[in-house]
């Protein structure tokens, strides 16, 4: 593998830039599992196992698998939503549990949050 591991704070590539509704996590992503509320890095993707499923590592304890429909995607990623063009800014892991992304509208505006499990309802096909 020669994609190097990136971490919630580091900016965005020209690569993440082009990415948009249809995110998929490649090798070396960071990636938030909705289903089991848990952040880790992307070490295999379906092609690698021959399953429709992605293997995350977090940075403590034992690797899982998950299904991209509850994968979401990584700091820095412009994503097509109901709203228009909206780069990702953070990950948030408020009081509550209920990680959240941040998103910014790609050429300025209101900035706004969703909920990581909440996030399908504002993508546009």
């Amino acid at each position: 593998m020669t994609e190097e591991r990136r971490t919630l704070t580091e900016p965005a590539t020209e690569a993440d830039s082009q990415q948009v509704a249809t995110w998929l996590p490649r090798r070396g992503d960071l990636a938030y599992d909705t289903a089991l509320q848990r952040i880790g890095v992307v070490i295999a993707i379906p092609e690698d196992t021959g399953a429709d499923l992605y293997h995350l590592r977090p940075e403590v304890g034992g690797d899982w698998a998950a299904s991209a429909a509850n994968l979401s995607p990584p700091i820095g990623c412009i994503l097509n939503t109901i709203y228009g063009r909206q780069r990702v800014m953070d990950l948030l892991d408020p009081p509550h549990g209920r990680p959240t992304l941040y998103l910014r509208p790609e050429r300025g505006g209101t900035e706004w949050t969703v909920l990581a499990t909440e996030l399908h309802r504002v993508i546009r096909p």
